[in-house]
């Protein structure tokens, strides 16, 4: 009789077994199929009133064209950089001649003289030269460090917007492979919660089985309902720079190029970024600046002198024998003191040597910060690449073990908490390589920033990685 039921539930195991394998099959083509089911789902959610929808498949360049005509940053940033240009020609004005002209006309009535009414009028011209003032002279040379600052905050908009397009692209790419991952392991936990009840229903397993792998399953739902937001966040933080709602695009190829930095020489890339930072650039024209800026404040102290030529007509239409009309001409040359100011000058002058002594030990900081960040950026991409190789080879590894794991489990040599936590362990590592992968390709680009030498050419390069079809 032992026999006989011992028999029997060895042919049940087995079906199951061999059920389990089907299934196992089956969870392996929906989890290719539902995660882009998914993902449009998703996106067909991201309903946004101030950007324009975009269906057609859009690849990394695309998207960079798109923000250089639309993003409301870099188009800030090159409106003040023009303004800034200006700086110049406004300083030169006051070293040129100032001309100003005036007329005027004038009723007038008297009594009892005769005529009792009659119009006078008359018009001047007044040109002014400044010959010496030391204040207008280091104002305009402030200007050409001031627009030399300008020029390299624009750089550093334009290369920033490299960034922020590759970084929001890389964050909708990195959010639906999480979602891909994370709706492959709400499959697979849904398979198993199905084997666990088939297996509880033939008096195979404990009730405990189930409800541990129902769990398992519930906190996969949640999950990949949070993976369906990030993608939708994303998007949008996409269109922010863009202009508009990216629901297609072109994924990353699974296997890049991993590649040490171009010299492989941790103090050359310091040594490039000194010369080439456009930030650290800034701040050394905003230290120079403040200099100029301390002269500007000194000129107070000095005298001006300026040259004045008058030409001044006046006449009236009376026929009185009084009436007459007149012309005066004059020229003057004048210099000017300020001896006392009420203390104002001085303490002007000692506000800008502080103010330049502020931009001096800014110019320091940003120097040890490009430094040090350069370092750090170089350090994470040769650590990159071994990590992202490491995450791979550990996702490969985590397949087959969760695969040992389920059958063994289907001959009762293994149990259900030892399935789930390798299913775990493979969706943790899938997602841990995706934002390993990612953050290699921004952690190239960064370190491209931070020696100023980030193009369009760099973003060409990630653009090649992209799957066409």
């Amino acid at each position: 009789m032992c026999k006989t039921i011992c028999t029997g539930a060895i042919l049940v195991s087995a079906l199951i077994t061999v059920n389990a394998f089907a299934a196992d099959a089956t969870s392996k083509t929906k989890a290719q199929t539902a995660p882009a089911k998914a993902t449009t789902k998703t996106q067909n959610k991201v309903q946004s009133k101030t950007h324009p929808q975009q269906s057609v498949a859009v690849n990394l360049i695309t998207a960079y064209n798109q923000a250089l005509e639309k993003d409301p940053t870099l188009k800030a940033a090159a409106a003040t950089y023009k303004a800034q240009e200006e700086l110049t020609p406004i300083a030169r004005a006051a070293l040129l001649p100032q001309i100003v002209g005036a007329a005027n006309t004038q009723g007038n009535r008297q009594s009892p003289s005769s005529p009792d009414r009659f119009n006078s009028h008359g018009y001047s011209l007044t040109l002014t030269q400044s010959i010496f003032s030391y204040t207008n002279w280091k104002t305009l040379a402030q200007t050409y460090p001031q627009v030399a600052g300008a020029a390299a905050d624009y750089e550093s908009a334009k290369q920033s917007l490299i960034l922020r397009v590759a970084q929001a692209y890389l964050d909708v790419l990195q959010a639906e492979d999480e979602l891909k991952a994370a709706q492959a392991n709400e499959d697979a936990l849904a398979e198993t919660l199905k084997q666990s009840q088939q297996r509880f229903n033939v008096g195979l397993v404990a009730i405990t089985d189930v409800q541990t792998t129902r769990a398992s399953y519930e906190s996969a739902i949640a999950t990949r309902v949070q993976a369906e937001n990030t993608v939708a966040n994303n998007q949008e933080a996409l269109a922010e720079i863009t202009g508009v709602v990216q629901k297609n695009l072109m994924p990353m190829s699974d296997d890049i190029p991993l590649t040490k930095p171009t010299p492989d020489n941790i103090n050359a890339w310091v040594a490039a970024a000194l010369k080439g930072n456009p930030a650290l650039a800034s701040a050394r024209y905003s230290k120079e600046a403040g200099d100029d800026a301390v002269g500007v404040a000194a000129g107070a102290f000095i005298p001006t002198i300026d040259g004045t030529a008058a030409y001044t007509r006046a006449a009236s239409n009376a026929s009185a024998p009084g009436a007459q009309s007149s012309l005066t001409q004059t020229g003057q040359l004048s210099a000017t003191w300020n001896i006392f100011q009420g203390g104002s000058d001085y303490a002007t002058y000692k506000q800008a040597d502080y103010n330049a002594e502020a931009t001096t030990s800014n110019y320091v900081k940003t120097e040890r910060d490009t430094t040090t960040q350069t370092r750090q950026d170089f350090l994470s991409v040769v650590a990159g690449i071994d990590t992202v190789k490491a995450y791979k080879q550990a996702v490969i590894s985590s397949e087959s073990s969760l695969k040992s794991f389920q059958a063994g489990y289907a001959v009762g040599t293994e149990t259900i908490v030892n399935v789930l936590d390798a299913q775990q362990k493979l969706f943790d590592s899938r997602s841990s390589y995706a934002q390993q992968k990612y953050q290699y390709i921004i952690d190239t680009l960064n370190l491209k920033a931070d020696t100023g030498s980030l193009s369009i050419q760099d973003l060409k390069k990630i653009n090649s990685w992209l799957q066409k079809s």
